[in-house]
């Protein structure tokens, strides 16, 4: 990955090719052990969606209980997701 500044709080995030055949190599070795999403899904994704993906993901670094739980309360996540917003 290359990273680069171009102005005083902009940066540039570049995934070399070398990068993206480690990534295929990860996926492919660890294809059979998880549930992958629809490869590209994130291209049709609204912004909000998108966030919440990601936002997801940072929920569940050391376990999907309290991810899940939170899920499942309808009210609760809502309320979450509106104090997470962009």
């Amino acid at each position: 990955m290359q990273v680069r500044r171009i102005s005083k709080d902009n940066w540039i995030v570049e995934v070399t090719d070398e990068d993206k055949k480690k990534l295929v190599c990860v996926v492919n070795k660890l294809r059979s052990k998880t549930e992958l999403p629809q490869y590209g899904k994130w291209k049709n994704m609204k912004l909000e969606e998108l966030w919440e993906e990601l936002l997801g993901q940072f929920c569940v670094m050391r376990g999907t209980n309290a991810w899940d739980k939170l899920r499942e309360k309808t009210v609760e996540y809502k309320e979450f997701l509106e104090k997470m917003k962009l």
